[in-house]
């Protein structure tokens, strides 16, 4: 050991670097501070590898293979990866100087340099970078999948209401036709396909919105529903789920982010319950409106619970209680922080070996935010109007379906933006159907463009969207009063919004 009885306050400060230093004299550790201990292990005195294949040069290069265990990182050979005894990994940079004389011997020095943290945020980041990624990819492929659905579901209706009016016809005739008994179970097997399909792209969409995405008026027992159906790999192989989904009023929320925080809640309370006891483990899932008029959710687990030292922690970030690789930390310091921003807050309570409770607490809503974005009326009302509609999409069979539905009215159809302005020059509509997410020229776009030459008939704009899923694309919709309804939509519910929304603007 070098002795430092000379200089107390050298080696004290020494002893507190936030560096690792360690001096190897042969294959020994003759003296270590504390960093080095707390990082690799108290390993004064003891034996090194043979022979020690440190690399020592006027430039201080890296050292090999010195710890127990350890591996060297192809990426960065100066960074040494070894497990340490709480089962996780421990990044550590390692330099070594040339041969000094230290008590009149050969030395070396090496110092170490913990980088576990910051491997694990540059984790965190690649993850996150990945989702953000998933996201946009799943905002993509519902816009891709709702155009087709939208003539499949359309034409469906279409189909559905002609073979009625066909059996109706034979009926009033006295004629029996036995092939219609099975079509009409045919079309209700086949509504209920399109009916999961639908709700699937709804899922995909409302957990891939963007950052700029406002809050809005949301029923928490309608994404619950959704989130559970994400979750549900998660829980079937661990335990049952139970719901208790009392009345709660609606919350001023953004739909991604409430969502997020409760998959992460219900993805926790399954990773709480142990796989040998699957028969008797359960979630359960409930919501209600608390005396204070606010909105609870809870999900509740009998699983393995939580130590009581550790519940002050749940909320740190990088704080885990699930074993290695099961889990980064951030969930719930994320959650609470999320909740924070919508006004909301979160608690954990939890007994060891008996379960656990999260509960959210959330504001009613106000109703300030208007909801622009609405699902259309199922039935129109009896109206003999013929209307001028203008209908612009680029998918074929959509204007090929809607022309069918609306074919009570005056029906003029573009698939593309350029011919589309030069039709509004030329003839006066009553309403416009507009796809907003097209080549070449998309809705935002023909809206800007008649905005400019005729505003009332800018007004008279209606957008159709799969997935408003461009940063640009919700701005937009966010800054104007125009209608925009969702596909897939059936016949009947755009027969329905054109002769409602004309005969509005007629009145």
């Amino acid at each position: 050991m070098p002795d430092s009885s000379d200089h107390p306050f050298l080696a004290q400060l020494i002893d507190h670097l936030p560096t690792g230093i360690a001096i190897v004299q042969g294959e020994k550790v003759v003296y270590a501070n504390k960093t080095w201990k707390q990082q690799v292990g108290d390993q004064e005195d003891a034996k090194i590898p043979s022979p020690m294949p440190l690399i020592h040069t006027d430039d201080d290069q890296a050292a090999k293979a010195f710890l127990k265990n350890a591996q060297q990182e192809p990426t960065d050979p100066s960074v040494f990866r070894f497990q340490n005894q709480q089962g996780g990994y421990t990044h550590l940079e390692l330099a070594a100087s040339v041969p000094k004389p230290v008590n009149n011997r050969p030395a070396i020095i090496i110092s170490s340099r913990d980088l576990s943290h910051q491997r694990k945020i540059e984790g965190h980041l690649r993850i996150a970078e990945r989702m953000a990624s998933i996201g946009t990819l799943a905002a993509g492929m519902a816009h891709e999948i709702n155009n087709p659905l939208t003539f499949v579901v359309g034409n469906l209706d279409l189909a559905d209401r002609s073979m009625r009016e066909i059996e109706n016809a034979h009926v009033r005739q006295g004629v029996h036709v036995p092939a219609v008994d099975g079509l009409h179970q045919a079309f209700a097997d086949v509504r209920s396909g399109v009916g999961r399909v639908r709700r699937i792209v709804s899922d995909m969409r409302a957990f891939s919105r963007d950052d700029d995405e406002k809050p809005r008026v949301i029923d928490v027992r309608t994404l619950l529903t959704s989130t559970i159906k994400m979750a549900a790999n998660e829980l079937r192989f661990r335990g049952r789920l139970e719901t208790d989904f009392r009345y709660t009023p609606p919350v001023n929320a953004i739909e991604a982010r409430l969502g997020q925080v409760f998959l992460n809640l219900i993805v926790n309370a399954a990773h709480a319950l142990p796989e040998d006891t699957r028969e008797d483990n359960w979630v359960k899932v409930s919501t209600r409106e608390n005396a204070t008029g606010n909105v609870e959710v809870t999900v509740v687990d009998n699983g393995v619970g939580i130590k009581p030292d550790d519940l002050n922690q749940v909320f740190d970030p990088f704080f885990t209680t699930k074993p290695p690789g099961m889990g980064s930390g951030l969930g719930l310091s994320i959650c609470h922080s999320l909740l924070n921003g919508m006004g909301g807050q979160i608690s954990i309570k939890s007994v060891l070996g008996e379960g656990t409770t999260a509960t959210v607490e959330l504001p009613s809503a106000t109703f300030t935010d208007s909801e622009k974005t609405q699902r259309v009326p199922r039935f129109a009302p009896q109206s003999h109007l013929r209307r001028r509609v203008l209908i612009v999409d680029d998918e074929p069979l959509v204007l090929r379906m809607l022309k069918k539905a609306l074919r009570d009215h005056d029906i003029t159809v573009a698939n593309n933006g350029q011919d589309a302005i030069r039709l509004t020059q030329e003839t006066e509509f009553d309403v416009i159907l507009c796809d907003l997410m097209m080549p070449n020229m998309d809705g935002v776009q023909i809206y800007e463009s008649i905005q400019m030459r005729d505003p009332r008939l800018a007004k008279k704009v209606v957008f159709m969207t799969g997935g408003a899923f461009t940063p640009r694309s919700r701005k937009f919709l966010s800054q104007i009063e125009n209608q925009c309804i969702k596909k897939p939509f059936e016949a009947s519910e755009i027969l329905a919004f054109i002769q409602q929304t004309t005969a509005k603007k007629m009145s």
